[in-house]
């Protein structure tokens, strides 16, 4: 019996010093039968002339000839893709040998099974293990409840049946440089189909403050909490069967995501507190203490920045847990 087809995608935009690790990550996976549709962005550095090195024919190169951004690109390359299934990698990441594998397995023992997931392993930019701990839910039910306060998947980490992918349009345009559009995507999908997370931590998922998924945060609050509006139009969902986005209803999301961004106006340090609370997550911790330090040069008499400037040394230099 032949082993199912794995269309993976992967776009790539300035990730020369990284790309061939990602590449290579794929080429040693244990399931062998897949294809790569790679997609350069119109990078400004050598990333094209690494793909150039890889004459594997299992790799179909259909490079960008206009900066489109991740989420389009990814779009562009849905109408090429020949695989049963699904399955995403960004260029600056890694995957373990027996992540294909896993999952497909995983679909072999459920049929009903439309999109698995897997935890992660957070890296360094330099490829070492960082002591995080990922957890997300395995369980249906639980997937289910949890998606409505976070996100039950790391997005790039997914496998998904093709038909589901194409049914559901890839991702949605609005998110297009605003982020959050896995989180959009995969609380679509699991509130029709049924879902699951591997607990095996079979993607590696780079960290570095230069990555393209942070790039402009410090001046976009969205960036940090464009979560709280897919929250808003999965209880939409929930409650009539469409939301805003699907009826078109702009002045409806402009409404919420300026109420959104209240508490920014009001206290524009906050952005720079979340983002130590998000770095020092990553154990990036002298970022986290510039931006405690930031947000205390923008707003000096507020005591919760203080407060966080504490808990960041203390977290930091382990005295307490985070």
């Amino acid at each position: 019996m032949t082993a199912p087809l794995v269309s993976v995608m992967m776009t790539s935009y300035n990730t020369s010093q990284y790309i061939a690790a990602a590449i290579q990550s794929l080429l040693a996976q244990t399931h062998s039968n897949w294809e790569l549709l790679l997609a350069d962005d119109c990078s400004s550095d050598n990333t094209r002339e690494v793909i150039a090195t890889f004459s594997d024919a299992r790799i179909r190169v259909l490079h960008n000839t206009s900066n489109l951004h991740y989420l389009r690109t990814r779009n562009r390359l849905t109408p090429y893709v020949r695989g049963e299934f699904v399955a995403l990698l960004d260029s600056d990441d890694l995957y373990a040998p027996e992540k294909l594998e896993a999952q497909i397995n995983a679909f072999s023992e459920d049929p009903d099974l439309a999109m698995c997931g897997t935890l992660v392993k957070y890296i360094t930019k330099d490829g070492k293990p960082m002591s995080t701990n990922d957890i997300k839910p395995s369980e249906y039910k639980e997937i289910l409840d949890f998606i409505k306060t976070e996100s039950a998947f790391t997005g790039s980490s997914i496998m998904v049946k093709t038909s589901v992918w194409k049914e559901m349009g890839g991702y949605r345009d609005f998110f297009n440089g605003l982020g959050y559009e896995d989180y959009d995507l995969t609380s679509r999908i699991v509130e029709k189909y049924k879902a699951t997370n591997l607990q095996n931590s079979l993607y590696l998922y780079r960290q570095y403050p230069e990555s393209t998924s942070r790039k402009d945060v410090l001046f976009n609050p969205f960036k940090l909490n464009g979560h709280l509006l897919v929250q808003h139009f999965i209880r939409e969902r929930a409650a009539g069967g469409k939301d805003s986005l699907d009826k078109n209803d702009i002045p409806a999301i402009i409404s919420f995501v300026v109420k959104m961004n209240e508490p920014y106006v009001l206290d524009p340090s906050l952005i720079h507190r979340q983002l130590m609370w998000a770095t020092l997550h990553r154990k990036m911790k002298l970022l986290a203490l510039k931006h405690i330090m930031k947000a205390i040069s923008i707003s000096p008499f507020r005591w919760a920045n203080y407060r966080s400037m504490i808990l960041c040394i203390l977290i930091s230099v382990d005295l307490i847990k985070e």
